[in-house]
């Protein structure tokens, strides 16, 4: 938009808050000693449900395609996103507080 990649506070704090709200906002938890195979079922399930056209065809209306996600790619993602730097943190705060009045 401006001739160059976005950067800054700003954009790491709207990565993390996009990320956590948009792209794993409906996320399924699996207990942490849930075994194995039932991890593979459902990353499995997750591949074939992405790939089938009916599916595709109706996410495109209801989520603009959003994808559903299932793995240890994901489960990184998903801690990185929780767990944002402490100057993310105090950027968040700040604008909350100072925007919309929120008190920690």
């Amino acid at each position: 938009m401006n001739g160059e990649a976005p950067s800054g506070i700003e954009w790491d704090a709207f990565q993390g808050i996009a990320s956590v709200t948009y792209a794993y906002g409906l996320t399924a938890y699996m207990h942490p000693d849930t075994p194995q195979d039932v991890l593979d079922a459902f990353a499995a399930a997750a591949e074939a449900i992405n790939a089938d056209p009916e599916f595709q065809a109706e996410s495109q209306e209801v989520t603009n395609g959003a994808r559903l996600n299932a793995g240890p790619d994901t489960e990184a993602a998903i801690k990185a996103a929780l767990a944002p730097s402490e100057e993310v943190k105090t950027y968040l705060r700040d604008l909350l507080s100072k925007k919309y009045g929120v008190n920690f």
